[in-house]
């Protein structure tokens, strides 16, 4: 009985379906959908105005007279203002420099800031400056002259 039911009940919707999908109806349903109205080209561009000018704005315009805009530009100028000398007054206390000597240095600090930076040693530096092509004799003529 429910298999027939079934059966029943898809014959029906088979019928609707092809109700529904009929070569005429969709050609029907075609043409009325690709017609245009009489006179719509030539009545478009008034019934585009009228609807434009049926549109309410959404928004309220706010105009400020001078008085106003001055002192909305005021108010602006000082807040930048205020905000630059604040974080100015907070920023430069975290930032101040400490002024050391070279004796104030522990020297267990210097030490193991030259192991630390041990590999500088390690560099031959006169192979390096034979690469550059350095002469080294008359640089330092140049230095001892410049101190003279």
């Amino acid at each position: 009985m429910q298999k027939r039911d079934n059966d029943m009940e898809l014959q029906v919707d088979k019928l609707r379906t092809e109700a529904l999908f009929n070569k005429a109806v969709l050609d029907q349903w075609d043409t009325s959908n690709k017609a245009v109205p009489h006179n719509y080209f030539n009545a478009f561009e008034a019934n585009t105005l009228h609807t434009i000018q049926n549109i309410q704005p959404k928004a309220k315009i706010v105009s400020l007279s001078t008085w106003k805009r001055i002192a909305v530009a005021a108010s602006f100028l000082a807040f930048i203002t205020s905000t630059y000398w604040w974080m100015e007054k907070h920023t430069s206390n975290n930032n101040s420099t400490a002024v050391l000597n070279i004796q104030q240095i522990p020297t267990e600090e210097i030490d193991a800031y030259i192991h630390a930076n041990d590999w500088i040693a390690d560099v031959d530096w006169q192979t390096e400056l034979n690469n550059e092509e350095i002469d080294i004799p008359s640089l330092n003529a140049v230095f001892k002259n410049d101190s003279n």
